[in-house]
């Protein structure tokens, strides 16, 4: 048994020395404090929880009682006590340095349904967390946030399909939906590395509620050149073209752009938009392109039904009637399965972008 305990502790260590390495290469160092305080306070009980498991199957269970084992579990309940201790005050001192960096910063984690209290008494605060918080806590959002028009910015990852083995309970395709109509709320889907690390810069001195959508998958840069800058409610023209405009965000540009290429082989000349910033929407750029190519393509990462797609037709509607061809999630929620094989089944991959414009 105990040969069986120690074996999988060395297949932990090796485990999680592998992460450590990586997440101190490449992670912030308040990233690594969340990191810390989470596995360690986390490890806490789960080791009291075993200790506490033989330890009753010892003393209720055995017929020859070891006083030796006894003595040994209740060392390890102990420890894994002293563990969770530990643990409480790495989160304390991930608070306190991200405290310094920001005016106030909340991480939410799994405790979506405690935000309301939280946001009542906390402005310029910053929430980390899940995407699936803007439907479980939409209600606690509009009202704590929106309405009293607090300086919140909520930064919420793991998007759409590209959640990927996660399954349909996580991959959040209607959050945007959801936060365009809450009045004063700023809507914000970058597309790369570069376009993240902006907008969170953005929000930060934007005066107002913010949401930020970030997604799982990585991406391709795209974003990396010398003249790029980032403004709120200003799309990003990529690629000019006299045919038809395809206006795209968040993780699917970069295929957009891809498409676009194919289609250029074809004959077919493609003006690429970035809209980064959904709400408010850049709607000069958007009916000056609809007018120039006549043709209107939208691609998203996110339901046909109220996100970009709906938000680009009801600017051309009303200014300038054009034909629109929105390419998402159909009315339909995700499934489990390989975050790249999701992408090409509901159709946001370059071939399918590209196939669907070409019927279009």
């Amino acid at each position: 048994m105990l040969n069986k305990f120690f074996g999988g502790i060395k297949d932990i260590w090796f485990c999680t020395k592998y992460f450590a390495k990586f997440a101190w290469k490449h992670l912030p160092i308040y990233y690594l404090y969340i990191l810390m305080s989470v596995i360690i306070s986390t490890a806490g009980p789960f080791v009291s929880i075993i200790g506490s498991k033989y330890l009753i199957n010892e003393i209720v269970y055995e017929q020859n009682r070891n006083m030796n084992m006894i003595i040994f579990w209740v060392a390890f309940i102990c420890i894994g006590t002293y563990i969770h201790v530990v643990g409480n005050k790495f989160a304390n001192e991930k608070q306190n340095y991200c405290n310094d960096q920001f005016d106030r910063m909340l991480h939410m984690e799994i405790s979506s349904n405690t935000m309301k209290m939280k946001f009542e008494y906390t402005e310029n605060s910053e929430m980390l967390d899940s995407i699936n918080k803007a439907g479980r806590a939409f209600e606690q959002i509009r009202n704590s946030i929106g309405y009293p028009k607090l300086n919140v910015k909520i930064g919420a990852t793991h998007a759409g399909i590209s959640v990927g083995e996660d399954g349909a309970t996580h991959q959040c395709n209607e959050d945007i939906a959801l936060m365009r109509t809450i009045p004063g709320m700023v809507v914000i889907n970058p597309s790369d590395d570069v376009e993240a690390r902006a907008a969170v810069k953005a929000a930060y001195k934007h005066e107002g509620p913010v949401y930020l959508r970030f997604g799982r998958l990585a991406v391709p840069v795209i974003n990396d050149r010398e003249d790029y800058k980032f403004e709120l409610g200003k799309g990003v023209v990529l690629r000019e073209g006299k045919d038809i405009t395809l206006i795209a965000t968040g993780l699917p540009v970069a295929e957009t752009l891809e498409a676009a290429e194919k289609l250029a082989a074809d004959g077919i000349d493609a003006k690429v938009i970035n809209i980064h910033t959904i709400k408010p929407l850049d709607e000069e750029l958007i009916v000056e392109a609809a007018k120039e190519t006549g043709k209107v393509v939208t691609i998203e990462e996110h339901s046909v039904i109220g996100g970009l797609g709906s938000a680009v037709c009801d600017v051309l509607s009303e200014k300038a009637p054009t034909k629109v061809l929105k390419i998402g999630i159909n009315d339909t929620y995700g499934e489990s399965g390989p975050a790249v094989e999701l992408v090409k089944k509901y159709g946001l991959d370059a071939e399918s972008i590209y196939k669907k414009i070409k019927e279009f």
